[in-house]
């Protein structure tokens, strides 16, 4: 056993320079050894998945690459080639490039460029010189949030950027017309063309070519609402499926055939097929990592098959797993690897033992109903979304995918990859197959009542998972009845939350701008919802939708937006187009004017639980002026106060000092205006004399907030700073007597 062990290391150690192809017949070779020995298998098993790991880690740190050095945004020349499709929206155009050169100098990195306000007319392929301002990688960091920092490891993107549209750019080198990517590029370009309709061009893109920038965010909506957000990613569904029509159209045809069937065997013949055509597909949409994961799995069943030595489901499912562990050991992190794993996984676990000669149609139904029990935990733990449509909207629009749109999809992108007649027809007759669907889905989208937004603890994620154990156990097994009890926990979801008299406020993270979370007892209240920039982001909905809904509050009690700018009011339409805002109060009615707003102004005051909120700037009546209209709002539970004061610079507080000096001591203070120099005057923070100071500004921002100097003067007052592109999304809870308590997520 132990020379068993050291040899598989020694042969890790020996791969470390294999080609992928060499490294994957030796993970399916060591698979088939395993099986032979089932005696040892369980604790082989362990040891070989150990070294996967270990092997793949150690090649993601042996990158050879020359990574750039990049401690504040530089900019200078970059040189390198184009690498991904562009993804070109209203706004902007980004790509991918693998850059060589940086201001004179020999790199190799992985770079993320956009060009803002105009189309570029790179493709991807092409070798260009850019002048170009690059600033290192960070992401946001907030509870319930997208993982911006795992995304860019995952990716190995080493910076980012944009084109300085002022200063000319050089193409060097015109790319291959013939290239998987150029081709992907050509037939999205042809798609565009043929196909009108933005909805219905944007899905054939995603189906067939693994594009799905152009996807709007009201498609997501619905794909997210439906729980149907799998059909459009090339996924083991797709390609799965692929390899088995070929699979049956090889074996068929080759069958017609007496004289070549009695040199080959079908059956070898058409595993062949459905092997080649399944890794075309996978490379034709991008080569993504769940299109990797369902070739490795097809590759581990056909392999199976081809030894002729019948490995479990368990090891078949290992071996993929090993595969993909060793290309990508980061897979790990992501959800997208757990999602499908678990699911195939959970297939076979619900139908083990159970008889497969029933009806088709009965078979579909019981196969879609196991599926929607097992992967509930994993959707309310990584999304926070249960979707009680999702089983009906999965039981008809997965077969319609299946057996119409796909087939028809991909033969009209083959015949414009491969310039044949008849490829407008076909994505014409996708075109008018997809309508139907998103009908379909729309309306079953709008049936919100049947939409949870929950976030489970550990130990209720857990009970829930026991409970999708139990509920597919066979008939007569004794704990199916136990399994019901098990669900509680997704019908009644527990949080905690403030006590009576505690206040809990959270500053997000959303970049340059603000976005400020406050909860009492029984009520939650939003305080500015960032920016929405023209590159994409929007926090309202990115990050302080994600994050309210992970609190579990039925509404939002009050949506309160200082003022009009759009770092602080940006984010606000999300959350108003959601309906279940129940106030909005603004010192900018004009922009807001659709819903109805209240004006915020100086001597409103209300109670939540023990709490009492009261506005002190601005004077009402007082015509709007931009930052210096911004609402300013206390927060005080009789022991200690937050104040916040949005956008406000020095002539307001001189007015505040004047008017309210005794009101403006504070415990914790969100500092006006990001930290600008234009606030935070040495008189004001005098009278506010905070404990705790909190800035919200952009990682590396341009206005270089929070000003050395802002920074000194709260420190000249021994009070303790934090900044949301350092610590991210910053969390204070104030209780009445006990000591406040300041969490981060950074």
């Amino acid at each position: 056993m132990h020379g068993v062990v050291w040899g598989l290391f020694g042969i890790a150690m020996g791969v470390r320079s294999c080609p992928v192809w060499l490294v994957v017949c030796l993970v399916l070779a060591v698979g088939t050894a395993l099986s032979r020995y089932r005696r040892w298998a369980h604790g082989m098993w362990l040891g070989v998945f150990c070294l996967a790991y270990g092997y793949g880690a150690f090649m993601q740190t042996r990158s050879s690459q020359l990574p750039l050095k990049l401690d504040e945004p530089t900019q200078g020349a970059l040189i390198g080639q184009v690498i991904s499709v562009p993804e070109r929206s209203q706004h902007a155009t980004r790509w991918l490039v693998h850059a060589d050169s940086w201001r004179g100098q020999a790199v190799s990195a992985r770079v993320q460029l956009s060009l803002y306000g105009s189309h570029a007319v790179v493709h991807v392929g092409e070798r260009w010189q850019w002048m170009v301002r690059l600033k290192p990688m960070h992401g946001l960091s907030n509870p319930g949030g997208f993982d911006w920092r795992s995304y860019q490891r995952f990716h190995h993107i080493d910076a980012r950027g944009y084109v300085v549209s002022q200063l000319p750019s050089y193409r060097l080198h015109r790319g291959s017309s013939w290239s998987v990517n150029a081709i992907r590029e050509r037939c999205h370009d042809v798609i565009d063309a043929v196909v009108t309709d933005p909805i219905v061009s944007s899905t054939i893109s995603a189906l067939t070519i693994g594009l799905r920038d152009d996807l709007s965010s009201s498609q997501w909506k619905i794909l997210q609402r439906t729980g149907t957000s799998h059909l459009v990613s090339v996924s083991g569904l797709h390609i799965t499926w692929v390899a088995l029509m070929c699979y049956q159209l090889a074996y068929w045809s080759w069958c017609r055939c007496p004289a070549l069937l009695i040199r080959y065997p079908a059956p070898w013949v058409a595993m062949s097929v459905s092997l080649i055509a399944a890794i075309g597909y996978a490379i034709l949409s991008g080569w993504a990592l769940p299109a990797q994961r369902a070739c490795w799995m097809i590759c581990t069943v056909l392999w199976g098959q081809c030894v002729m030595n019948p490995w479990p489901l368990s090891q078949r499912l290992l071996t993929a797993v090993l595969i993909m562990l060793v290309m990508n050991p980061l897979a790990m992190n992501t959800a997208s690897f757990w999602l499908s794993v678990s699911a195939t996984a959970w297939i076979g676990y619900a139908m083990l033992g159970r008889s497969l000669n029933r009806g088709r149609l009965r078979l579909w139904i019981t196969f879609q109903g196991y599926l929607l029990i097992g992967l509930l935990p994993f959707n309310a733990a990584y999304f926070g979304v249960i979707s009680g449509t999702g089983w009906l909207a999965n039981a008809w629009a997965v077969p319609w995918v299946s057996f119409v749109v796909l087939p028809i999809s991909l033969l009209g992108v083959l015949m414009v990859a491969l310039h044949l007649p008849g490829a407008v027809i076909l994505l014409h007759c996708s075109a008018w197959s997809l309508k139907p669907l998103w009908l379909g889905l729309t309306w079953m989208s709008h049936h919100t009542a049947w939409l949870w937004h929950h976030s489970l603890s550990g130990m209720a994620l857990g009970c829930v998972m026991v409970a999708t154990v139990l509920l597919c156990l066979p008939r007569g097994m004794p704990g199916r009845g136990f399994a019901c009890c098990c669900f509680l926990p997704l019908l009644f979801p527990l949080q905690s939350r403030p006590e009576p008299g505690s206040v809990w406020m959270t500053v997000l993270d959303v970049g340059q701008g603000l976005a400020v979370v406050l909860q009492t007892a029984t009520h939650v209240m939003v305080y500015d919802a960032g920016p929405h920039t023209y590159g994409g982001f929007d926090a309202g909905r990115q990050v302080v939708l994600p994050y309210w809904r992970r609190l579990n509050y039925p509404l939002i009690d009050r949506l309160m937006i200082s003022h009009g700018d759009n770092d602080h009011a940006g984010g606000a339409l999300a959350l108003l187009e959601t309906g279940l805002v129940r106030s909005l109060m603004t010192s900018d009615r004009q922009q807001f004017s659709d819903w109805h707003p209240k004006s915020c102004y100086a001597g409103q005051v209300w109670h939540w639980d023990g709490v009492q909120f009261k506005v002190m700037w601005p004077i009402k009546g007082m015509p709007y002026q931009g930052n210096n209209s911004s609402c300013v709002l206390r927060v005080d539970n009789g022991q200690k106060s937050i104040l916040l004061t949005g956008d406000i610079e020095k002539p307001v507080e001189q007015q505040l000092l004047q008017h309210a000096r005794l009101s403006l001591a504070a415990t914790i203070l969100v500092a006006p205006h990001h930290g600008s120099r234009t606030s935070s005057s040495w008189p004001w923070v005098q009278a506010v004399n905070p404990k705790r100071v909190i800035f919200s500004q952009g990682y590396l921002n341009r206005y270089h907030f929070p000003s050395t100097e802002v920074v000194y003067r709260y420190h000249r007052l021994h009070a303790i700073t934090y900044a949301t592109s350092r610590e991210g999304a910053i969390r204070v809870k104030v209780p009445p007597k006990k000591n406040i308590v300041v969490q981060t997520s950074g």
